[in-house]
């Protein structure tokens, strides 16, 4: 008896679609959609962990979201800009900023932090900075690798500085009055003085050497400066006979000798060109510094009893990669009491520096000890500063050995190098030699580096990287004196996230959280405010968030009134008609006479907003938050500018007006959109300007002001 089977049909390709459908469907359901259950991603984690440090409870007032988005530095923290150096709270959006390898990054935001918890990082060179303890520096890793580790972890670390190998000098500014200014300040900062007890605006400079003096008096015959010469005798047997050279009506002179000596500092037009720090370091040393190269030891000094001006001298040295030592000596002066700063250059850093200011310097027998330091033909020690562990590279070496000098490379080929002296003289071994440092010069000099490479060891890719482009410096200490202060820092274009402060390489604001930069950070914030993002509400946020049917939370922004007048290379406009669009391409004025070009415009909503009025009729009315400069005396009764937002200003600040000229255009304008359209032939149409000059615009003011019209 045969048995029939029946066979259904399936189409493979419609079961296909329905298997697919129903798997998407359960994991829409269950998994599709972000839930907290699964765990957070490390920039939740950091977001929460900054609010806790700030003290960001339920029961706590609600703080501005991009006070969660940054750890920072302190102000007058010198940042390494691509003209010289420059206070970070002054770095302005736009600015280019300098990078270990040498090349540039813009500023695309800059960051005003409210105070918080600060700790002093000290470094074996006795650099201390003020940051945040979360602050990230580039440190050497047991692979050589470079890595970022947050401040409060650095002690017994050894952190990346500037190199001269990926940094070298500065071309030298190429006017020659430039320079004679840059040496005069120098010497002037060493040894300048207000003569008549500063009742006037004399200046003075006394010296045992005349060629200083003589060069100074050139420059001051340049400005058609009268200056005037005396001499003192000797009164004793071991004395001199000292030069002293008086001028006055010389502003640039007056303002650096009207400090004090343990107050004095580096000119701010100094700071930020650095084609005239060599002429001003030599000036500096010319009158305050030596050098000296005997005994087999090359080093160079420079003293001063002001702190600031240490630091300002050390940061200028290392902007080329010279990394100088500050020592702190006792006073040595009854009168005055003050400590002395000393700055030191030895080896390597000292030759180099040599060779830097070597042409500037006007002391014949200074430029004579320059020349010996910069042609030393005597034995080479180790740089401290590009000395790296050696136990890694050994064993690596070691690890690859095939015995009697053969290694296998990574191809699979046998090759026979041994490590050899340049004089191809055999290395000899010691017991304690995994314990010895290796410099940069060794490792490239005995060829141990193109051996790494061709072993392929990965070793070999981070010691290449470390010897182009960093220095290294011992961490010392990290000391917390439970201190608040103010802080700053700024985001850069650049994906690694990495400038250099002070010498130091360090991590920008945004890079340490996103690194999508500072709007992927306010976005994550937002998601973990809205209920239906996460599953839960992970923070209580104040405005608007958005909604789940796709509304869009409100922009990261303080802002000012539709009808505030902005300054624009289009002249004065409304800040509400500035653009219709987010995008636009527009360039504003800001502070320091500064050109900023302006890429986005955003239409805020309401807000509440505060009126802020001056004695001179001055308003502008703006959000609470929205910072304005203010004027302020600081306790050495200098003054300073500050950002105040509107609700921190006080009755009585002194809010600062810029007056420059700097977006004003000098073509005459176009009248053509302004022009009445007629389109009535009938009508009689008078000649009318087509363009504003000045006259025209002369005539519209007083229309403006006196002017009158009736109807025929």
């Amino acid at each position: 008896m045969d048995t029939i089977l029946e066979r259904n049909q399936v189409n493979i390709e419609d079961e296909m679609r329905r298997s697919y459908l129903d798997y998407a469907m359960s994991v829409i359901i269950g998994r599709a959609l972000p839930d907290v259950r699964d765990g957070l991603k490390p920039v939740h984690r950091r977001v929460l962990w900054a609010m806790q440090e700030l003290g960001n409870y339920h029961n706590k007032p609600y703080k501005k979201s991009a006070r969660v988005v940054g750890d920072c530095f302190v102000a007058r923290t010198l940042v390494h800009t691509k003209k010289g150096l420059k206070q970070i709270e002054n770095v302005e959006v736009g600015e280019e900023i300098l990078m270990p390898n040498g090349y540039t990054s813009r500023v695309v935001e800059a960051f005003h932090n409210p105070p918080s918890r600060v700790i002093d990082v000290s470094l074996s060179n006795n650099l201390t900075l003020t940051v945040t303890p979360d602050q990230k520096f580039r440190v050497l890793g047991e692979n050589y690798e470079v890595r970022w580790e947050q401040a409060k972890n650095l002690k017994g670390k050894r952190v990346l500085v500037s190199s001269p190998r990926s940094l070298g000098f500065p071309e030298t500014h190429h006017n020659s009055k430039k320079r004679g200014l840059a040496y005069t300040a120098g010497l002037l900062v060493a040894e300048g003085y207000l003569t008549d007890r500063g009742r006037s605006s004399r200046v003075g400079i006394s010296m045992v050497d005349r060629e200083p003096l003589e060069f100074v008096a050139a420059v001051c015959a340049e400005k058609s400066i009268n200056a005037y010469w005396s001499e003192k005798k000797p009164q004793k047997t071991h004395h001199q006979l000292q030069h002293t050279l008086r001028f006055s009506s010389f502003q640039e002179a007056f303002e650096i000798c009207e400090s004090k000596c343990n107050d004095k500092s580096v000119p701010s037009w100094i700071l930020q060109d650095r084609r005239l720090f060599a002429p001003f370091i030599a000036g500096f040393i010319d009158g305050d510094g030596f050098l000296r190269n005997q005994n087999g030891k090359r080093e160079i000094v420079l003293s001063t009893t002001s702190k600031n001006l240490s630091s300002q001298l050390q940061t200028m040295l290392a902007d080329s990669g010279i990394h100088a030592v500050i020592t702190e000596g006792l006073p040595n002066n009854r009168k005055t009491n003050l400590a002395a700063f000393i700055l030191t250059a030895t080896g390597e850093n000292a030759s180099l520096l040599a060779s830097w200011i070597k042409p500037h310097l006007k002391i014949s027998r200074k430029q004579e000890n320059a020349f010996n330091l910069t042609n030393w033909q005597n034995r080479r020690l180790n740089l401290e500063t590009e000395c790296v562990p050696s136990e890694q590279i050994w064993r690596e070496l070691s690890a690859k050995h095939l015995g009697g000098g053969w290694y296998l490379d990574k191809d699979g080929k046998k090759f026979r190098a041994g490590i050899k002296y340049q004089t191809n003289a055999k290395i000899r071994y010691s017991s304690d030699l995994l314990e010895k440092t290796l410099s940069y010069r060794q490792i490239e000099a005995w060829g141990i580096l193109p051996k790494l490479e061709r072993i392929g060891s990965s070793l070999a890719g981070n010691l290449r990287n470390l010897i182009e482009n960093y220095s290294l410096l011992d961490v010392v200490s990290v000391s917390d004196n439970g201190e608040l202060a103010e802080t700053f820092d700024i985001q850069i274009e650049d994906e690694s996230h990495e400038f250099l402060l002070q010498g130091c390489a360090v991590s920008n604001c945004i890079g340490k959280y996103h690194p999508h930069g500072d709007t992927a950070v306010y976005e994550t914030i937002v998601r973990m405010a809205q209920e239906f993002s996460l599953r839960y509400m992970l923070v209580d946020g104040q405005g608007n968030f958005g909604s789940i049917d796709g509304d869009n939370a409100a922009a990261m922004r303080y802002c000012v009134a539709g009808n505030t007048l902005t300054v624009t290379n289009k002249g004065l406009q409304r800040i509400e008609k500035i653009s219709k669009n987010e995008d636009t391409n527009i360039n504003v004025l800001s502070h320091n006479q500064k050109m900023n070009r302006a890429s986005k415009w955003f239409d805020c909503g309401e807000h509440p907003t505060f009126r802020v009025k001056t004695n001179r009729g001055y308003e502008i009315t703006g959000t609470a938050n929205h910072p304005l400069l203010v004027w302020e005396t600081a306790q050495n009764n200098r003054p300073h500018f500050v950002w105040k937002t509107i609700d921190e200003l006080q009755r009585g600040d002194f809010l600062v007006i810029d007056r420059s000229e700097t977006l004003w255009t000098n073509e005459e304008i176009s009248l053509k959109n302004y022009l009445p359209k007629f389109e009535n032939p009938r009508v009689e149409i008078h000649e009318t300007p087509k363009t504003l000059n000045a006259d025209l615009a002369f005539l519209l003011g007083a229309l403006t002001a006196e002017g009158s019209s009736r109807k025929n």
